[in-house]
């Protein structure tokens, strides 16, 4: 029976050493992204094009915004600048009671608003927790705010 013991045991205790370290809490970094739309304008197919990700929001009402939650940033990012994209749903033949929905799409596809927004700031997160907010300002306005969050 203890022939059986010492060899099991080595495995048990290398199990027990392995869960312990896995399992353990430990801090990680969180950043969330949150797209708001501070413009007067309803907004359709919201976007936020940065680092090789997109980041999307969908339909967006004046005043409403979205967040992915522990969004996973891009990596190694030496762009200044995102471009936030949307369809104003408020312009002359966009709302989809404008005609018939083939006829909306085809004027939607030449009618994204692109708006660039400076993400300098950006820069400056490595290795810590916190919340981005792309804010929509007008069809021609943008900024980005950074707030530190507790965690790594």
């Amino acid at each position: 029976m203890f022939g059986k013991m010492n060899r099991v045991l080595p495995i048990l205790l290398s199990a027990l050493a392995f869960c312990l370290v896995a399992c353990s809490p430990s801090e990680r970094l969180r950043r969330d992204v949150t797209i708001q739309n501070d413009s007067k304008n309803q907004l359709d197919w919201v976007s936020v094009k940065w680092g090789g990700r997109v980041f999307g929001a969908g339909i967006m009402p004046p005043g409403k915004g979205a967040t992915i939650i522990d969004a996973s940033l891009p990596a190694n990012v030496t762009a200044k600048v995102a471009i936030i994209e949307f369809i104003d749903e408020d312009a002359p033949g966009l709302n989809w009671k404008s005609g018939s929905n083939e006829e909306v799409r085809a004027r939607r596809a030449e009618s994204w608003t692109r708006v660039p927004v400076d993400i300098t700031q950006l820069s400056q997160i490595s290795g810590q927790s916190c919340h981005i907010t792309f804010r929509i300002l007008s069809l021609t306005d943008a900024e980005v705010r950074v707030e530190r969050t507790a965690g790594k």
